[in-house]
C-alpha cells in the first residue's frame, strides 16, 4: 500500500507538468492560432493520437452507454465554457477558481460518495489549498487585475462541472475501462466542438496560414501530453485513489506553470512561489497518506 501512496504521486506530479504545458505553450500557440480552433485541434489531435491504442475501447455511443456520455458533457462543459471564460478574466484568477476543485470535489465525494474525512484528510486540503492560493495570488495582487464579473462567473461554472465529473466518474469505472472513459470524453468534446470553429472562421478565414512549424510542434506536444495522456492519468488517478486526490493535481499544477514559464517565458520565480510550492506539496502528502488510515 505504501508503493501505491508514492505511485499516486508520482501520477500527480506528472499529470501537474503534462498539465502545466497547455497553459505555457498555449501561450505562445494562441499568438497564431485562434482560441477556438486551439482547443478544437487539441482535443481532434489527441483523439487520433489515441486511436491506435484504443480499438478495443472506442465510443460506440450506444442506447446502454448514455451514462457515460452524459458523464463525459460535464467534462466538455467545462473545457467549452473555459475557453469562453478565460477571454473575460485573467489567467491567475482562473488558476485561483480552480484551485477549490479540491474543496468542491471533498464536499461532493462525502455527499455522493459517502467519504469519510478525519483530521488530516481536512488539514491536507486546507495546508494545499493556502500553498496553490499564495503561488497564484502575489502575480495578482501586484497587478491589480481579478477579470471581469461575467468571466469569472463562468469559469465558476465551468470549475463545479469539472469537479461533478470527477466525483460522479468514480461510481461508473467498475463498468468502464479508463481508457474508454478518456476517450469518450475527448471524441466527446471534439465534437461539440466543431460549431465553435465557425467564430474563429468568420474572424479570421485564413489564419492557418500564419502558423509558424514551431506552433504546430507545440500543438502537436499539448495535444499528445496535455491532453490524451494527461486526462487518461487523471482516469487513473481516481481509479487507485480518490476523486479528491486527482483534483489536488490543480494544487501542483500553478507549480508546475510558473516553473515551466520561467524556462520558455523567462518568467520570474519568487519567494512566495517556493513557500507556496512546499505547502501544496505538503498538503498532497498529508492528504494522500491519510486514505489508508481513514
Amino acid at each position: 500500500m505504501q508503493k501505491n501512496n508514492y505511485l499516486i504521486i508520482l501520477l500527480i506530479l506528472l499529470s501537474a507538468i503534462f498539465g502545466a504545458t497547455t497553459g505555457v505553450l498555449g501561450k505562445i500557440v494562441l499568438k497564431e492560432i485562434p482560441s477556438f480552433s486551439f482547443t478544437f485541434l487539441r482535443f481532434f489531435i489527441s483523439l487520433v493520437f489515441l486511436l491506435p491504442f484504443s480499438i478495443k475501447h472506442l465510443p460506440t455511443f450506444k442506447k446502454g452507454d448514455w451514462k457515460i456520455i452524459l458523464l463525459s458533457l460535464l467534462a466538455s462543459l467545462n473545457v467549452i465554457l473555459f475557453s469562453f471564460g478565460i477571454k473575460h478574466t485573467t489567467a491567475n484568477m482562473s488558476q485561483i477558481i480552480y484551485s477549490a476543485v479540491p474543496v468542491v470535489s471533498a464536499i461532493l465525494s462525502f455527499y455522493i460518495l459517502k467519504e469519510k474525512f478525519g483530521f488530516n484528510k481536512v488539514i491536507g486540503i486546507i495546508i494545499g489549498f493556502i500553498g496553490t492560493i499564495s503561488i497564484i495570488l502575489m502575480p495578482l495582487i501586484s497587478n491589480n487585475s481579478g477579470g471581469t464579473i461575467i468571466g469569472n462567473f463562468i469559469i465558476t461554472i465551468a470549475m463545479i462541472s469539472i469537479s461533478f465529473y470527477w466525483v460522479l466518474l468514480k461510481k461508473i469505472q467498475l463498468s468502464y475501462s479508463s481508457l474508454k472513459i478518456n476517450n469518450y470524453f475527448i471524441a466527446t468534446t471534439t465534437i461539440l466542438l466543431i460549431p465553435f470553429l465557425f467564430f474563429d472562421l468568420i474572424n479570421n478565414p485564413y489564419w492557418i496560414k500564419d502558423v509558424s512549424s514551431t506552433s504546430f510542434l507545440y500543438m502537436i506536444f499539448i495535444a499528445v501530453f496535455g491532453t490524451a495522456i494527461c486526462y487518461l492519468i487523471n482516469q487513473v488517478l481516481i481509479k487507485k485513489s480518490t476523486p479528491v486526490i486527482n483534483s489536488m493535481v490543480l494544487y501542483v499544477q500553478p507549480f508546475a506553470t510558473f516553473l515551466l514559464a520561467y524556462i520558455f517565458l523567462s518568467e520570474k520565480l519568487t519567494m512566495s512561489f517556493v513557500v507556496g510550492v512546499i505547502l501544496s506539496l505538503l498538503g498532497i502528502g498529508i492528504y494522500n497518506f491519510s486514505i489508508n488510515k481513514s
